[in-house]
């Protein structure tokens, strides 16, 4: 094993080889499913969550609205996609301590801007990321919803100190979510507070463009990469 603070580093080579949908595979872990899952359409399936879908049952999950659960939440969010979930429900908006955003004031939450960027970048058409899950590292490829061809990863380090890498070719754009630097309910993109701007807008969220072969993600950090000129076929019109 890699020695304390040696960096993990792993070949990416599936989304950006033309391979599509994950086959079957043997993972590490199953998601806790949640109570309810309906069918919105006979080829759709919904999941509605409640922390039945998380790590506790019935609202039992103390760091429920804070950058600690986004962990679970974007892991969950990208388990489920592999096994054919299409549609996920997150229950509540904004009510109780696991809501998207705060019951008082609206702000938004961790978890919210979490969903926020999952939206943006993470299209229905899953794709196999070519990297096992594993300790310390999981990583989710899907077709970008809004460009022919392009790929995104979602990358998640929750290891505490060793700082992991993938090796990959050509632009992207990264979108790194972290901690705040005191303890509240928010999180930082890019090393930025994310807040809304006046009047209750969102702000401007941009990725950070970087050319490198290699992609470094430090500790407890969760990472989109938007590779919009991948042009893997599997994420074109057929």
């Amino acid at each position: 094993p890699p020695k304390e603070g040696e960096k993990d580093r792993h070949r990416l080579s599936g989304p950006l080889s033309g391979q599509g949908y994950a086959p079957p595979y043997d993972q590490p872990r199953q998601p806790i499913l949640p109570a309810i899952i309906v069918a919105a359409q006979p080829a759709i399936v919904v999941v509605a969550t409640q922390t039945e879908g998380a790590d506790a049952a019935c609202g039992g999950n103390p760091w429920g609205g804070s950058f600690i659960d986004s962990f679970r939440y974007l892991d969950q969010l990208g388990l489920l996609a592999k096994q054919g979930v299409q549609v996920s429900i997150h229950n509540t908006l904004a009510a109780g301590s696991y809501s998207l955003l705060d019951p008082e004031d609206f702000s938004p939450k961790a978890n919210y801007w979490a969903a926020l960027l999952w939206h943006r970048l993470m299209g229905a058409t899953v794709l196999d990321a070519g990297i096992p899950l594993q300790t310390g590292l999981h990583v989710y490829a899907h077709c970008q919803p809004d460009r022919v061809g392009g790929v995104a990863l979602l990358i998640i380090n929750n290891d505490a100190d060793r700082t992991a890498s993938i090796t990959l070719p050509g632009k992207r754009f990264r979108y790194t979510l972290s901690g705040p630097d005191t303890p509240s309910m928010g999180v930082k993109l890019n090393g930025q507070l994310l807040q809304l701007e006046a009047g209750g807008r969102l702000p401007t969220i941009v990725g950070v463009a970087e050319r490198s072969t290699v992609a470094s993600f430090a500790p407890r950090t969760i990472s989109f990469l938007a590779i919009p000129e991948a042009r893997n076929p599997a994420c074109r019109p057929h």
